[in-house]
């Protein structure tokens, strides 16, 4: 729970620090994120362990990233920070596609295009390339599937296999249709 309610706190920081870069100013950006994040759905997310509050904050810190692209001097470093995070949000959350990831990237690189090396653009373009194209090749090499998710087989058995009567269950498990983990 210290975890959860830190991480909430963080998103209610990462708020008022996204309404500081957007122009308002610190009493109105203070407000702005006390309304955003002590609404009840938010408020409840810091103290039951899910990773929501965690993307909410990687989220916040892409449209941070964007938002300094338009006022920073180092353009190169904010956009290494935005397509590393975009990256991270993409593991954390499989909701988030790898195209999702590259619009973004692309379209930090298109803010700055006039202030950056194309050398920068490689750089940048390679972090969701190598990391996300490397948890894929693990995927492909443990699970024989080239997907972001390797909970993909848990996932769908949760949603298939706990609907079937017990008896069915353990027919299944005597033919070796399912594995041992199905049977918890």
């Amino acid at each position: 729970q210290a975890l959860m309610a830190s991480i909430g706190i963080a998103v209610a920081w990462l708020a008022a620090v996204l309404a500081r870069r957007l122009g308002l100013s610190r009493n109105t950006a203070v407000v702005v994120a006390l309304i955003a994040t002590l609404h009840p759905e938010v408020f409840k997310g810091a103290f039951e362990p899910t990773y929501e509050l965690a993307t909410a904050g990687l989220l916040l810190l892409v449209l941070i990233a964007v938002a300094d692209l338009s006022r920073k001097e180092n353009v190169r470093r904010s956009l290494v920070v935005l397509s590393s995070i975009v990256t991270i949000t993409a593991l954390t959350r499989s909701l988030y596609h790898p195209v999702w990831v590259l619009a973004i990237v692309a379209f930090g690189l298109w803010l700055a295009r006039k202030r950056i090396h194309w050398k920068t653009t490689v750089i940048v373009l390679s972090i969701p390339l190598i990391v996300m194209g490397g948890w894929m090749l693990k995927n492909q090499a443990l699970y024989g599937r080239a997907t972001m998710s390797s909970w993909f087989g848990m996932n769908l058995q949760r949603a298939v296999i706990p609907v079937l009567p017990r008896a069915d269950l353990d027919e299944m498990y005597a033919k070796g249709q399912i594995s041992e983990i199905a049977m918890i």
